[in-house]
């Protein structure tokens, strides 16, 4: 363990790999110049509902939105996770 160590805060969780390929090819590049590197995941509520399936009740858009996604209960699972 070296005593150069970096954490590298992102939010790298959203629903494609790109974001998580950007923060590993980060975290490789610090680590190739000598540097111990960590991911720190970070995530807060209003990033979770950006990438949420459903949409809060506020605007006729997002009603009609969670009515058509309403039949489809894995899709809703499978995206909130």
């Amino acid at each position: 363990m070296t005593d150069k160590r970096v954490g590298i805060i992102t939010f790298h969780h959203p629903y494609n790999c790109g974001s998580m390929l950007q923060a590993f090819a980060l975290q490789r590049v610090i680590e190739r110049l000598g540097y111990e590197a960590e991911i720190i995941d970070f995530s807060n509520a209003g990033q979770k509902q950006l990438y949420s399936v459903t949409q809060p009740n506020n605007s006729v858009k997002n009603i009609l939105k969670n009515i058509i996604l309403f039949p489809y209960p894995r899709l809703q699972s499978k995206c909130n996770t």
